[in-house]
Order: C-alpha cells, then sequence, then structure tokens
C-alpha cells in the first residue's frame, strides 16, 4: 500500500528465495547407503582394537541458492575424519563434495564421538573389539592398581625376613586374552608362588592371581622386574639389618685333654631367635710340635662342620639331626680351638663381637704305648712290634725287660736301646705327618746264651716287658708272653 497525493494505491510484490539445502548420505564399503538428518546419528560397525573401519560422508546442495561449508570435524576417542575438502568449500545447486569418516578405537568397548559439517552435528557411535588386561596388587586388604612399566613397591622390612604381595591381572575387554609368559629377572630375593597354568587365556571379565614373595638377602633396596606376558613391572624392596644375634653358649670340656679322647660340644643361643640362622663351627689347631696333625678333626670329618638354629628356637642342629658334636684330639701336642660364625640363611653375617672362647691343649707327654705283638719268633729270637705315639714326637730309648722261664737263669735280663735317631728320622718324614705322632717300630731281638737240645733259647724266656723314654719320662709298661 503506497499513498501518492493522498491516494491509497495497492501494489502486489512477487518475488523467490534463494538458499542451500544439504543432504548428508552415508556409504559404506559393502556399498550399502543410508542418509542421515541434522542430528541424527552415523554408527560404524564393530571394529577390532588396532584396526580401523570407514565410510564416506557425501553431502549434497539440493537448494535453490549456492551453499558455503565452513567447517568439518571429528571429535571423540578414535574418530576422525579425512579427506575434506579444501574449506571453505562453496557448493553450486546440485553440487556435492565427500570425505572419509574413519574409526579406529585404542580400547574395548562403546565409544561415542561428534561430527560437525558447517552448522549441522551428528552422532558417532562404534563398539571397539579386543581384549583389555588390567593390573592390580594387593597387601593385606589394600589393593593398589598399577601400569604396564610401572612400580610395585614391598613394604620395608628386615633381611631373614620375608613378605608377599597378591598379583592380579584381570580382562576388562570383550573378547578373550592370552598370556603366554610370566617370569621375574633381577634380584633372587623376589620368588613367584602359587603361578597359574600357562598359556593362560582369559575370557572377558575373567581375571588370575599369583603370589610375589619378598625375602631380602642383603640390607638396602633390591629391585627385579616382573614380566606378565608383553607387560612388565618393577619390584622394589628394601631391608633393613636383622636384629642383633643373642649371646651365645658353648658347652663342652675346656683345658688340658689328653690325645686321642672325643670330647662333645653343643651351642645354644640365650634366647630364642625370630629367624633361621646358618652357622659354622670351625675347628683350629696348632702344634706345639711343629708338625700338624691332620687327626685332629670333627668326628665327622674335616675341621669345620655346618649347624643351623631354627627360628623361634636356641639349639644348634648338627649333622643327622644331633645337637652336639664331637672332636678328636689326635696325638700331637699343641692347642685346639672352637669358633662359631653366624649367618643369615641368605649369608647376611650375624657373627657378634663377644663370642665365647673355646681353647684346648693337648700336654707334652710321655710316650704312650698302645699295642705290643711278637712276631718272626724262632730258636735264636724274636721281633717285637711296638705301636704308640709321643705328643712331643720323640722318643730316645726302648728298654726291654726279659722275665726267665721257671728254672732258668738269665745273665743279662735288661736291655736298654737307644732309637733317638731312628725316631728323628721316621717324624722327620713325610710319611709320618699324615699320622701325628703315631708310629710303629719293628725292634729285633737276638738271643745269646748256652742251651742244650732240643730246648732253645727262646724257651728260656717266659715273657718281655717294654718302656719307652723321652725327655718327659717313660711311659707304662706293656707285656708280650713267648711262651
Amino acid at each position: 500500500m503506497v499513498n501518492f497525493a493522498g491516494k491509497d494505491t495497492k501494489i502486489n510484490l512477487t518475488g523467490t528465495g534463494t538458499s542451500a539445502s544439504y543432504t548428508y548420505t552415508i556409504q559404506r564399503p559393502d556399498s550399502t547407503r543410508f542418509v542421515v538428518d541434522s542430528g541424527g546419528a552415523i554408527p560404524f560397525p564393530d571394529t577390532n582394537v588396532g584396526s580401523t573401519s570407514s565410510v564416506t560422508v557425501v553431502v549434497a546442495n539440493n537448494g535453490n541458492g549456492p551453499g558455503t561449508i565452513t567447517a568439518i570435524s571429528a571429535v571423540g576417542p578414535g574418530f576422525t575424519a579425512t579427506g575434506s575438502p579444501f574449506l571453505p568449500a562453496t557448493l553450486a545447486v546440485g553440487g556435492q563434495t565427500q570425505f572419509t569418516l574413519n574409526f579406529a578405537p585404542t580400547s574395548p568397548g562403546p565409544q561415542t564421538g561428534g561430527l560437525k559439517i558447517g552448522d549441522d552435528t551428528f552422532t558417532l557411535n562404534g563398539t571397539g573389539i579386543g581384549s583389555q588386561l588390567t593390573y592390580s596388587y594387593s597387601i593385606g586388604s589394600a589393593t593398589t592398581n598399577v601400569a604396564p612399566g610401572g612400580s610395585v613397591q614391598f613394604s620395608p622390612g628386615k633381611v631373614g625376613e620375608s613378605g608377599s604381595l597378591r598379583f592380579t591381572v584381570s580382562n576388562t575387554g570383550n573378547t578373550a586374552a592370552a598370556i603366554n609368559t610370566i617370569f621375574l629377572t633381577g634380584s633372587q630375593a623376589f620368588t613367584l608362588q602359587n603361578l597359574p597354568g600357562l598359556p593362560l587365556n582369559l575370557g572377558p571379565s575373567e581375571s588370575a592371581s599369583f603370589e610375589v614373595r619378598y625375602a631380602p638377602l642383603t640390607v638396602g633396596v633390591s629391585q627385579a622386574t616382573l614380566q606378565v606376558g608383553g607387560a612388565s613391572f618393577a619390584l622394589s624392596g628394601s631391608a633393613a639389618a636383622p636384629d642383633p644375634l643373642p649371646g651365645v653358649t658353648i658347652t663342652g670340656p675346656s683345658g688340658t685333654v689328653q690325645p686321642q679322647q672325643q670330647p662333645s660340644y653343643s651351642l645354644s643361643l640365650q634366647s630364642p631367635y625370630s629367624i633361621d640362622v646358618a652357622g659354622k663351627l670351625a675347628l683350629g689347631f696348632t702344634s706345639g710340635a711343629f708338625t700338624s696333625d691332620p687327626s685332629v678333626q670333627f668326628a665327622t670329618g674335616g675341621r669345620t662342620v655346618n649347624f643351623v638354629i631354627p627360628a623361634g628356637s636356641t639349639d644348634a642342629v648338627f649333622q643327622n639331626n644331633s645337637k652336639q658334636i664331637a672332636i678328636q684330639t689326635g696325638t700331637v701336642a699343641g692347642n685346639i680351638t672352637l669358633t662359631p660364625s653366624f649367618a643369615t640363611s641368605s649369608g647376611l653375617d650375624l657373627t657378634p663381637s663377644n663370642l665365647p672362647a673355646v681353647s684346648l691343649s693337648v700336654p707334652v707327654l710321655a710316650p704312650v704305648i698302645t699295642g705290643l705283638t711278637i712276631s718272626n719268633q724262632s730258636a735264636t729270637g724274636f721281633t717285637l712290634n711296638i705301636t704308640g705315639y709321643a705328643t712331643s714326637r720323640s722318643v730316645t730309648q726302648i728298654q726291654l725287660q726279659l722275665t726267665p722261664a721257671a728254672g732258668v737263669t738269665l745273665m743279662n735280663s735288661t736291655v736298654t736301646v737307644p732309637v733317638d735317631s731312628a725316631f728323628q728320622a721316621w717324624y722327620g718324614g713325610s710319611a709320618s705327618q699324615a699320622v701325628g705322632s703315631a708310629f710303629t717300630a719293628s725292634l729285633p731281638v737276638t738271643l745269646a746264651g748256652n742251651s742244650t737240645a732240643p730246648a732253645t733259647l727262646t724257651r728260656a724266656v717266659q715273657s718281655i716287658s717294654v718302656v719307652l723314654s723321652n725327655a718327659q719320662g717313660n711311659s707304662a709298661s706293656q707285656n708280650a708272653t713267648l711262651q
């Protein structure tokens, strides 16, 4: 309506509006297609984790005017848009453009994203297919989640003590997972227990557990690597020194001891100890006769013997579950010492500084005759076989006392034989060093005198007694009978 010169005039106006109108077509790789409206959802097929599925988005201008697209973008985990036209892109009437929409899931399960084309938005939906392993460890009632490459920390302790945790692997994915190996490398302070059978197949929502034990061997930090399939974890634990060992008591003879004896000894702690103790008892010998005596040893052999003191007890246990150990004092004068040492089962020294001293002394003595026999007896003589020992490794003379047979008179019934040089040669030789001061002496005895047949000179002697001497004195007399 127009007023012109006081008169209203009606003029009809007509016209046609122009604008762009977009349609969105989704084309799948199998050639199926569908149209989605703004605000709608674009579904993707289920896709394996690590793989990619794609669709093509075709944007067509079905309006009556050109249109401009200023933005194409995809957001959300695993969703991307590729192959987009250069933006801003102008679409003429009837024109179209296209790009590729991708879904590459990094984890199993439903995934949701968004797509923006100009002012229009769409929802993206897809499901990742695959296994997903998660890891955790429990100490007591406390559970801690840990990612591959993470650290598993044990509670601090002391050497000799031990602790453990339960390690759990769970499959939170939607397909089965296979674990072929579970093992440890690094410190021997860590061990695995109650492992599941391998290969281990875990279905969705299934889990498996095993024990990791920490028994520190040394003071300080211990580290190892736990490998569960393709995932590794750093194990770490720290340990302080164990408590000092209680007082030690050695029970048995001390001081002067005779040769060729077997005294027994026991060892104990004054109070129980909390962990196993591994010990060693060492026997030392200092000869007083310039030559050692290999027979000075433990009754079980050797000059060291191992023992254990079980946790919570006090008594040392030697071989054959015996609580006593015997030693052999040998035949050579000298000093014998017994010295214990203590350690944890892993070898950490526990030996206290105030150990009790056990010392024995084998004295220098007159010779001792341990056996006397007669051999090679003839009409005019015989051989005396004398066995014995002399702790000083010295014999200077042999004294013989002959006892006549009944009715016989002997002109000379006592004979002294100097043997110092012979015994020096024996004790100075290498053969004697293997037997301490022991010896075997063969002394031929020849008789001279008058006799009438059928009597013989040896029949004139009823018996003979032998005494050995050295600087320390005379041995006890030993007798042998000829008749």
